[in-house]
């Protein structure tokens, strides 16, 4: 008898362990999310974006500010570059729209501070993310008395900057590119 009320204890407390309510699950979601792999130093994932070895499926996120949203033709365009040039057949497109953060010039510091807070899309299983910020600031390195300026920089082995307000401003001085090249 003593047994049984034993194992009668045992089997209420075992049931009350795992009954108990899990955690938020938004929570459980950001720890599943390994983002290590997305924070390495540039050069790091040269393999994983040019073979199918590690992942098969290629994830571009890009975040830009209200106004300075890539074209559809340009990003058609990349798609097709990569394609091209990559054993990614499966590319995957997805915007994220932010708020400015109202700089004269940005930093690559102040761009992964902002890439920090804003991304959402992380490697995960046989994809591999990468991502794209479309600036509405010129890089804080421009010199336009000396006609140097920055169009892009990549700052970790799945990030870059495009500093969109300078692609257009040099495409509005020229007539031979548009914003789809």
């Amino acid at each position: 008898m003593k047994r049984f009320k034993l194992l009668l204890i045992f089997a209420g407390l075992t049931l009350f362990l795992n009954c108990s309510k899990d955690e938020d699950p938004q929570t459980q979601i950001e720890q599943e999310i390994e983002k290590a792999a997305n924070l390495l130093a540039t050069g790091a994932s040269a393999h994983d974006l040019l073979a199918n070895t590690n992942f098969s499926d290629l994830l571009i996120e890009i975040g830009y500010v209200e106004g300075f949203r890539p074209t559809a033709a340009a990003i058609s365009n990349f798609e097709d570059f990569l394609r091209d040039r990559t054993f990614k057949q499966n590319i995957t497109v997805q915007y994220l729209s932010l708020d400015s953060p109202n700089e004269e010039t940005l930093t690559l510091q102040e761009v992964a501070d902002l890439e920090a807070v804003n991304r959402t899309a992380y490697n995960l299983g046989n994809t591999l993310a990468i991502y794209i910020y479309f600036a509405d600031a010129p890089a804080d390195t421009d010199n336009e008395e000396q006609n140097l300026v920055t169009l892009g920089s990549v700052y970790r082995n799945t990030s870059m900057v495009i500093y969109e307000s300078t692609v257009r401003d040099l495409v509005a001085k020229s007539g031979q590119i548009t914003l789809s090249d």
